[in-house]
C-alpha cells in the first residue's frame, strides 16, 4: 500500500522519509485467489550512503513470497531464511558496506524491509509479490488493496544496536503521496455480475461473461483511502467452473461450485 521508505538523519537522529514518486499495482484474480505485484519508486536525494526502512501494510491474509529492491545497477532478490540467521546475514553485509536488505513480518498486516547502504543520489525501486485468498460473502467476492499507511506502524529506524528487537511504535499519518496506478485482471470462472468499486472511480473492460479488467480512472482524483473492488458471482441456481494453470512443477486445476 502506501509504503514509506524511512532513514535516520546522521546529523540529529530525526526520522526522514524518502519521497515516493509512483506506485504500480497489478493484481491477477483467478477464482478465489489474487496474485498481486506492487512496485514503488522512491527518490534518494541524500548525499551519503544510507540505511533505510521500508514499511508497508498488506491485507491480513496476504502471504509475501517475493521481494526485490533495485538501486542504480545493484539488485537484491530476497530469499527466505530463519529470522535470527537472516538478521546475522544482514548485519554482516551492512557493516561490510554492502547493499543489503532484510524483510520481516511485524504482524499479520504490517511488513518492514530494512535496506543498508543505499547509494546516494539514485532512485530506489521496491517490488514485492504476494498472494491472498479473497473474502467471499453471500455470493460476493471482494478485493482490497491498502493505499494508505495505517494509523500506527512500528518503526525500526528509531532503535539502536538491537534495532530488530526494539521496535518503536510511532504515529504514521494516513496519507498517500505520489502517482498510483492500479490494475486488476479478474478471471472469476463463472459469470461476473455488478462489478463495482465503492471507494474509487474505475474503468472496466469485459472479456466475456467471466473475465474483466479494472483500472483506476486517470481523469479522476484518486481518493485517499484503500482501494476496494466487489463483484457478484452467485446466480439464481448453482454454478460450476474449472480453472487451470501450469508451471515448471506441472499442471493444476481448481473446481469452483
Amino acid at each position: 500500500g502506501q509504503g514509506q521508505l524511512r532513514v535516520v538523519s546522521s546529523e540529529d537522529g530525526r526520522i526522514e522519509e524518502l519521497p515516493l514518486e509512483r506506485t504500480e499495482v497489478e493484481a491477477r484474480v483467478s477464482g478465489l485467489i489474487a496474485s498481486v505485484t506492487v512496485r514503488q519508486v522512491f527518490s534518494n536525494e541524500r548525499e551519503e550512503p544510507t540505511e533505510a526502512a521500508y514499511h508497508f501494510p498488506l491485507p491480513v491474509n496476504a502471504a509475501v513470497d517475493a521481494m526485490t529492491i533495485v538501486a542504480g545497477e545493484r539488485r537484491i532478490v530476497g530469499r527466505v531464511e530463519r529470522r535470527q540467521e537472516a538478521r546475522v546475514i544482514y548485519r554482516r553485509a551492512r557493516d561490510a558496506g554492502l547493499f543489503a536488505a532484510l524483510l520481516e513480518q511485524q504482524r499479520p498486516n504490517l511488513f518492514t524491509q530494512r535496506v543498508a547502504n543505499l547509494p546516494p543520489g539514485e532512485s530506489v525501486t521496491v517490488e514485492l509479490h504476494y498472494v491472498q485468498r479473497l473474502p467471499h460473502d453471500q455470493g460476493t467476492h471482494e478485493f482490497l488493496f491498502p493505499m494508505v499507511a495505517g494509523a500506527r506502524a512500528q518503526d525500526p529506524t528509531a532503535a539502536g544496536e538491537s534495532e530488530e528487537d526494539e521496535l518503536v511504535e510511532q504515529q504514521v499519518p494516513g496519507t498517500r503521496t505520489g502517482d498510483i496506478d492500479v490494475t486488476v485482471i479478474v478471471d472469476a470462472g463463472v459469470p461476473i455480475e455488478n462489478l463495482r468499486s465503492p471507494s474509487h472511480p474505475i474503468n472496466q473492460q469485459r472479456e466475456g461473461e467471466a473475465r474483466a479488467t479494472v483500472s483506476l480512472r486517470t481523469d479522476a482524483e484518486v481518493a485517499n483511502r484503500d482501494f476496494l473492488l466487489r463483484y457478484d458471482v452467485a446466480g439464481d441456481g448453482p454454478r460450476a467452473s474449472v480453472l487451470s494453470s501450469r508451471d515448471d512443477r506441472g499442471g493444476f486445476f481448481s473446481v469452483l461450485i
